[in-house]
């Protein structure tokens, strides 16, 4: 009699593991809707006042937005955009970069509701991945793929993906398939 109940008790476990997981698990369309809001189009600008790059960024808290270091390099002012609004904004200022890993943060005015980012140990190869940005300026771009390759040693590692990257599209969010941002794109 306690087998049965505790298999009876696994079985139920395991259902429970696989339908919250299937639960879990979102459509490109669904990942898309659910992160919009959060992902901008950065606009930087030379001293001359010409435009000098184009690229992407998120909101990874309320007031800051991730990206490329290379898509804001030498730029004397940046301006964003929320992809599908119209309202353009002033960053405030570049509030750190680092060329080695080329990344920048940027502070803003505005609040936003930030996007969730889980660590690299939540996807391996093999895994579907999404990416969002604005290739070309064509504004709010996705493509899919799968992480073919994990490089790097440590706390820095590099994805390997199969998705489209195209210029404008540096400094996306890369999601994993339960929507969360497991890093930026180059």
């Amino acid at each position: 009699m306690r087998t049965s109940i505790t298999h009876s008790a696994a079985v139920g476990l395991v259902m429970v593991l696989v339908s919250s997981q299937a639960v879990a698990q979102q459509t490109t369309r669904q990942i898309y809707e659910g992160s919009k809001g959060a992902i901008v189009l950065l606009l930087a600008y030379d001293s001359g006042g010409t435009p000098s790059s184009l690229g992407s960024g998120f909101f990874f808290e309320r007031n800051k937005i991730a990206s490329n270091q290379h898509v804001l390099e030498g730029a004397s002012r940046v301006v964003y955009r929320v992809i599908g609004s119209k309202d353009v904004h002033e960053v405030k200022q570049i509030a750190a970069v680092s060329k080695a890993l080329d990344l920048a943060i940027l502070e803003v005015a505005e609040s936003h509701t930030p996007l969730k980012i889980v660590g690299h140990e939540k996807i391996g190869i093999g895994d579907k991945v999404v990416a969002i940005g604005n290739p070309r300026g064509l504004e709010g771009s996705v493509s899919e793929g799968i992480v073919s390759g994990v490089r790097g040693a440590g706390d820095v590692r590099f994805l390997q993906i199969t998705a489209p990257i195209s210029p404008g599209s540096s400094g996306g969010p890369l999601f994993t398939d339960n929507g969360a941002v497991v890093c930026v794109t180059h």
